[in-house]
């Protein structure tokens, strides 16, 4: 069992004690995994891959789609992953929150241990030509699971980054 990888290119940079991860197609790919969180408690799933009531698997970014359409409807379907710390779990759709915002954590590598993510709080979108950095709502191209997770966006100048109490990470 593997935790569903979304692979994407940038560089990561740390702000005091939060992490941002700024968009660069011609930098190395990293890999975001998106948690379910549970009712109550609030921990964290990552999801593999899910059973619906028929038995059929959804594996892969599908599965975000599928309960996003299907997860109301459903809720005896049963997620197959990882707890925070590492350990594969299994749970029914009705126990987590369907309607909250999916925490982002980011690997370096798509075979990264689950326990060793880094909780993602921003996307950096360059510009080079804004003098601050500037909050922005999520882009409309955005696309599940990014759409719903729990990220602020900003566009920023690139050149600035450090000149703005970015530091790349790690480091």
């Amino acid at each position: 069992m593997k935790p569903i990888n979304h692979k994407i290119q940038g560089t990561l940079y740390r702000k005091d004690a939060e992490i941002a991860l700024l968009i660069d197609s011609a930098a190395a790919p990293l890999f975001l995994r998106y948690a379910y969180l549970i009712q109550g408690p609030e921990d964290p799933i990552f999801p593999a891959f899910l059973l619906d009531d028929w038995g059929r698997e959804i594996r892969k970014l599908d599965l975000y789609h599928w309960v996003e359409q299907n997860g109301n409807e459903f809720p005896r379907a049963e997620i197959f992953g990882y707890e925070l710390n590492g350990q594969e779990t299994q749970i029914f759709l009705r126990a987590l929150e369907l309607y909250a915002r999916l925490p982002c954590y980011v690997y370096p590598d798509k075979t990264t241990p689950v326990n060793q993510g880094h909780l993602l709080q921003h996307i950096l979108i360059p510009d080079p030509s804004i003098p601050q950095p500037t909050p922005i709502k999520r882009p409309n191209d955005s696309t599940l699971p990014l759409a719903r997770a729990r990220l602020t966006y900003w566009h920023i100048n690139p050149d600035q980054l450090n000149d703005q109490g970015y530091w790349q990470f790690p480091g």
